[in-house]
């Protein structure tokens, strides 16, 4: 049982099976197994009408593409450690200390890996 707050501000709780996943649940990867586990077979009938094809195809993957929404990330890849004003209106959301996302207009623009 997970408790979890949805985006609207709202909280629940999600019952599941935890050791139906395919890896082992620790600390550093329980936002992304549970996520995973949950969106597995998400489509466009079952729910998540607000995002596009191409976002649910890079939810399942968790992966990020240009020009999706910034609640498409959130589901994809979690929440940013922290997020900077960046020129414009746009923001940088910084995912540990080297990856950055670039967002305008509440849209992936661009992101970048910083090498060590």
């Amino acid at each position: 049982m997970l408790k979890v707050e949805f985006l609207n501000g709202k909280t629940g709780l999600i019952f599941g099976d935890l050791h139906r996943l395919d890896t082992p649940i620790t600390e550093e990867n329980l936002f992304k197994e549970v996520t995973t586990y949950f969106l597995k077979n998400i489509d466009k009938d079952k729910g998540l009408k607000e995002f596009t094809e191409k976002e649910i195809q890079a939810i399942k993957e968790g992966t990020i593409l240009k020009g999706m929404s910034k609640t498409a990330l959130w589901v994809s890849i979690g929440p940013a450690s922290k997020e900077n004003d960046w020129g414009s209106g746009g923001k940088q959301l910084i995912y540990g200390d080297r990856f950055y996302v670039y967002i305008k207009d509440g849209k992936v623009i661009d992101w970048q890996v910083m090498s060590k």
